[in-house]
């Protein structure tokens, strides 16, 4: 009889143990991914960007699983849509022209 009570003691420590790293760890990690999902989603031509790696810059074109920014002028950078790490301002695919040092430049048209 001790012998169960040992063993149920045991699977009963385990459950409790792998229930405990779903709601610490798997559950915010998903949570996290589809706001991720969602983020990427809503992007779109001219919302101003944040990378991954801390580059700032102006969406161009968005494709299927790439994203180009513009982070100077003549300066296009060709990212992942999972190295977009937040958007800093919504804009409307109207507002795609910027000044740039007095410049008004226009990134509609690019590639």
């Amino acid at each position: 009889m001790e012998l169960l009570s040992g063993w149920g003691g045991t699977i009963l420590y385990l459950g409790f143990f792998f229930v405990l790293i779903y709601f610490l760890m798997i559950r915010p990690q998903k949570k996290q991914q589809q706001q991720h999902k969602s983020l990427v989603e809503s992007l779109q031509t001219g919302d101003e960007v944040v990378t991954a790696g801390g580059i700032h810059g102006l969406v161009v074109k968005k494709k299927d699983k790439t994203v180009v920014i513009s982070v100077d002028r003549d300066v296009n950078l060709e990212l992942e849509l999972t190295a977009i790490a937040r958007i800093i301002k919504a804009t409307t695919v109207k507002s795609a022209a910027v000044t740039i040092d007095g410049e008004k430049t226009d990134f509609s048209n690019v590639e």
